[in-house]
């Protein structure tokens, strides 16, 4: 469980990185999603019940919306990886009963 920070800082305004970056969170995890309702519900529900960590529940947010979108990445070259080597293999193992039937016509012509 989170915890309220213990230190306070002067209250600044927000750089447009943070604001761009917060709009993005907002926008893909409070409209896109179909997770949506539960986003709102525990944003508000945080604002209302323990607003010191919020904060921490935006970066937290910020953080998911990076891997969420970093998994679909690395999952599609994965999966391209795997095909690729799943064919390599399936021409191999192709090959490799052509070489073994040769082999064992040449074994019944020697013999």
């Amino acid at each position: 469980m989170m915890g309220a920070p213990t230190a306070k800082g002067a209250a600044k305004m927000p750089s447009w990185i943070e604001l761009r970056a917060l709009l993005i969170i907002c926008w893909r995890q409070g409209i896109k999603r179909n997770t949506r309702w539960k986003f709102w519900h525990h944003l508000w529900s945080i604002r209302k019940h323990n607003p010191s960590v919020l904060t921490a529940y935006i970066s937290t947010s910020a953080h998911i919306e990076h891997f969420y979108e970093y998994r679909h990445i690395v999952k599609e070259k994965i999966e391209a990886q795997l095909a690729e080597y799943l064919a390599e293999n399936k021409k191999l193992s192709v090959i490799k009963e052509e070489v073994s039937s040769q082999k064992e016509q040449i074994e019944e012509e020697v013999a």
